[in-house]
């Protein structure tokens, strides 16, 4: 019987102590970021200096094309090694006022693109990007992918030319 009562004291005790702090962590968060400003995102800035970045081509294997999730396709295109530089020489230009021409890449126009790294068993490829299945708990190919067709664009005015897959000795 001393033996609950002491347990029963001590499981008090607990209670009104864990009790009485309910709430403060809120005031706690709160002077903490008084003290310690989020920070916030700084604006690019750059200068081109003597550089003239009003032309420039990308030559290169797949990073360079664009090539995301075992596929080319629009989004991946959008995120290629020449779209990124570019975006970043378009910041140093407007900064000097010396103006950045368009940076140009052939474009897939597909969302789930054209798939090369899986082979049917006909030999025939797979259509579309990777995505994650969570059934297989695997990635696995889209299967309403675009076959590739050629560029019918102005081949002139291109700026990327990254080919996946290509090697050294191709260039």
């Amino acid at each position: 019987m001393k033996k609950f009562k002491h347990i029963m004291v001590l499981t008090l005790v607990a209670g009104v102590a864990l009790y009485s702090c309910d709430g403060q962590e809120g005031s706690l968060v709160g002077s903490r970021i008084d003290d310690n400003p989020l920070p916030t995102a700084p604006v690019p800035t750059g200068t081109q200096g003597s550089a003239d970045f009003s032309k420039f081509v990308t030559i290169g294997n797949s990073l360079t094309a664009g090539y995301m999730d075992g596929a080319l396709y629009n989004q991946g295109q959008q995120n290629s090694l020449g779209a990124l530089i570019a975006s970043q020489l378009k910041i140093a230009t407007e900064a000097d006022g010396s103006g950045f021409d368009e940076f140009n890449q052939p474009d897939i126009n597909s969302v789930n693109g054209f798939n090369t790294s899986v082979q049917s068993p006909g030999g025939v490829p797979v259509l579309g990007r990777f995505k994650l299945d969570l059934g297989a708990r695997a990635p696995s190919p889209t299967i309403n992918g675009d076959a590739i067709a050629g560029f019918a664009g102005d081949k002139s005015a291109l700026n990327n030319f990254g080919v996946p897959g290509i090697q050294v000795g191709q260039l």
